[in-house]
């Protein structure tokens, strides 16, 4: 008597294995057919695709278009995603979404050896409610606008998708030793709105974290705002941890927090840049907190050309007490660049610099200039007016 085999897809309820679609788990023949009928079998069921431990070849990018309110999953840990040579896009592109659907992504491995022009991992466009989790890329050679992710805030120029309420956490991005390190780790292109970056690892990238406009919304959407960078660890990264890049006629990003990062090795942590005209500020700055970096390893540690206002919380090496808003502590070695015209300057969130929120800290000593009668004032001690102090010079 011969038994028929059961394949995991007959179970009722049971994940869609793309093994049981004609996937080859060793990497040596194409398998875009199989993840792509993996794909048609949950987009408008819901459900879990599975892609058991291996390596599987994709010679085209995986399109993967929420078209339902059907929350789905894929999950590979231990399965490696090898991007043939004519995919010039990112390997995984999630397309278009719906407020009530969920797609977590899980534990995939992706290896570009082989392939020179791919564009990164994840492009999502347009999509709401991804989150991305326990992925790892190593990138194995440079191409300009490489990224592990690359959020778009629309589609096609339309600016009724946007990405919405997505994640990434406790991800890996690093250049192979011996490479020249890879452009980005991750991109917000435009109204990327509540994204959250969490408990991630970019290692020896030009920039990990880049946020942009992208020209492709109406200006009330601009920047993404209500984003969260935290626990997240930079190290040997070439250019700048954090980049806030603005774009003329674009509103500024509200409610951007970057908090309790850890940063080793890294000429600039965070820079706020934009062109003369663009407005960046916003009704909430950027809100710097409790980040820490390793003695020596940072030069710049918040790089603000244009002057725009940043709340800081700052404490960068162990034995800081709390801090206060508009506080800046520094180490050795690190600088906070401002223009030459304006030097450092205290303000907060509303602009106001009087000296009760636009005093400078040393240890118990605060220091300010009353504009209603330009002296320079010292006193140990919060004030309590604008002349409770000792006048130490005038201003002329």
């Amino acid at each position: 008597m011969s038994l028929t085999k059961v394949s995991f897809s007959m179970i009722t309820g049971a994940y869609v294995n793309v093994l049981d679609l004609g996937a080859d788990s060793t990497g040596v023949t194409d398998s875009y057919a199989a993840f792509e009928a993996a794909w048609n079998a949950v987009k408008t069921t819901g459900g879990v695709i599975y892609i058991p431990p291996g390596d599987y070849l994709l010679n085209s990018q995986w399109v993967c278009e929420i078209s339902s309110f059907k929350n789905i999953k894929i999950t590979g840990f231990g399965a490696t995603l090898l991007a043939g040579p004519s995919v010039t896009g990112h390997a995984i592109k999630i397309y278009k979404s719906y407020n009530q659907t969920i797609l977590d992504i899980e534990g995939l491995n992706f290896n570009h050896i082989n392939n020179t022009t791919v564009g990164g991992c994840f492009l999502l466009s347009g999509a709401h409610c991804v989150h991305i989790t326990s992925c790892n890329v190593e990138f194995f050679a440079t191409k300009a606008g490489y990224s592990f992710a690359l959020f778009e805030s629309s589609v096609s120029g339309d600016p009724t998708y946007q990405c919405f309420w997505c994640s990434i956490e406790k991800c890996n991005t690093r250049t192979r030793s011996g490479s020249s390190p890879a452009d980005y780790g991750i991109i917000l292109s435009g109204a990327a709105n509540a994204t959250k970056i969490k408990q991630n690892q970019f290692t020896a990238l030009n920039t990990a974290i880049y946020i942009k406009t992208d020209g492709l919304v109406a200006s009330s959407y601009g920047l993404a705002n209500a984003v969260i960078i935290s626990e997240n660890d930079f190290e040997d990264i070439s250019s700048t941890a954090i980049t806030v890049q603005g774009q003329s006629g674009y509103y500024g990003i509200t409610g951007l927090r970057v908090m309790s990062n850890r940063v080793e090795i890294c000429p600039t942590f965070f820079a706020y840049v934009t062109d003369s005209t663009a407005n960046l500020q916003a009704s909430m700055p950027p809100f710097l907190m409790a980040n820490y970096c390793t003695t020596g390893s940072v030069t710049t540690w918040v790089y603000n050309p244009t002057n725009y206002y940043i709340t800081t919380l700052e404490a960068m090496t162990p034995g800081f007490g709390p801090t206060v808003s508009n506080t800046f502590y520094m180490n050795a070695g690190i600088d906070f660049v401002f223009p030459t015209s304006y030097g450092v300057t205290t303000r907060n969130a509303s602009g106001s610099a009087t000296y009760n929120v636009g005093f400078l800290t040393q240890g118990a000593y605060r220091y300010w200039t009353n504009p209603g009668d330009g002296k320079f004032y010292v006193k140990a001690g919060t004030p309590t007016s604008a002349t409770d102090g000792t006048v130490v010079g005038t201003q002329t």
